[in-house]
């Protein structure tokens, strides 16, 4: 798998530079970053691919667990692949079978509490 097409995924309690802030289902504050992909978790299928596979790994505390993944503007070509994906690891898939500009949001739970983080998936247009 090409290095553009995984992303890790950091979430913290904590304020760092540089870092997205976040209100969780408790109304706590939390910060994350993504680094990778295509930048900043922004995820890339290029036209000449076919069916391609996004990687989310999570590097944060051991009380945080990527819980949840769902899609906007996914057009039906984006998927949740529960059987490739743990609480560590999140596995996409993305069919690329048009253009496509969508957005993807990983819920981080630490003890109960969702946390919200959102980056942009990307297919190039097709020459159809």
């Amino acid at each position: 798998m090409s290095n553009d097409k995984v992303a890790t995924l950091r979430v913290s309690d904590v304020e760092e530079q540089g870092w997205i802030e976040t209100t969780a289902s408790d109304k706590q504050t939390y910060w994350y970053l993504f680094e990778g992909g295509a930048g900043k978790g922004e995820f890339r299928g290029r036209k000449h691919e076919k069916a391609v596979e996004f990687v989310v790994n999570l590097d944060a505390g051991k009380d945080y667990e990527m819980s949840k993944v769902t899609f906007e503007k996914a057009g039906g070509q984006l998927e949740f692949d529960q059987k490739k994906s743990n609480h560590k690891r999140v596995v996409i898939d993305d069919a690329n079978t048009g253009a496509l500009e969508a957005y993807y949001l990983v819920i981080v739970s630490r003890n109960g509490v969702d946390i919200p983080c959102d980056p942009m998936i990307k297919n190039d247009p097709k020459n159809l």
